[in-house]
């Protein structure tokens, strides 16, 4: 038998060059998926705070029409001040709320008062006004306890964990 000494003609990758390329992309995903999220929520947040400030303003044109009088959101909507009822893009809810100075604003349940109480160093008065849609102790109170159910689900499943993982070694002893 003639063994042939020519040299293997077949070309591919090694084992070693694949995990090398699959190394470097995760590098950059994890770089990338982090600042990605964080793009996003300072869009969301700009949305939020532009929503807001045209809202005050139609709020400002339906008050001086009005000779001071204020209306809802869906007033607003209602009676052409604005095109839509305004909505918060990241899902969190507005509502009046009347500062200290007697000033009224929009919050928002998620990205907070706005730059008019921040800036005038204003506080917001203890209660939002009656058609506010959210009340932020109540919003406090619900993640509380939701907090707590996360927690006992946990507790619970680590329980259950402990106890399979005994089942199994009483069941290898016999």
């Amino acid at each position: 038998m003639k063994r042939s000494t020519k040299l293997s003609t077949q070309s591919g990758f090694t084992l070693l060059e694949v995990l090398t390329v699959v190394l470097i992309i995760s590098a950059g995903i994890t770089i990338a998926v982090p600042k990605y999220a964080d793009s996003l929520k300072r869009t969301r947040v700009a949305q939020c705070e532009f929503t807001r400030q045209i809202t005050d303003q139609a709020d400002a044109r339906y008050s001086f029409d009005h000779d001071g009088e204020t209306t809802t959101l869906a007033g607003l909507a209602n009676e052409d001040y604005l095109e839509v009822e305004p909505r918060c893009t990241a899902n969190g809810t507005f509502a009046w709320v009347t500062l200290e100075s007697g000033s009224r604003v929009l919050a928002c349940s998620l990205h907070g008062w706005g730059a008019e109480a921040e800036d005038e160093a204003d506080a917001p008065v203890a209660q939002p006004v009656p058609q506010a849609p959210f009340d932020p102790e109540e919003k406090d109170k619900k993640d509380k306890k939701d907090k707590k159910d996360d927690k006992d689900k946990k507790d619970k499943k680590d329980d259950k964990d402990k106890k399979d993982k005994k089942d199994d070694k009483d069941k290898k002893k016999k």
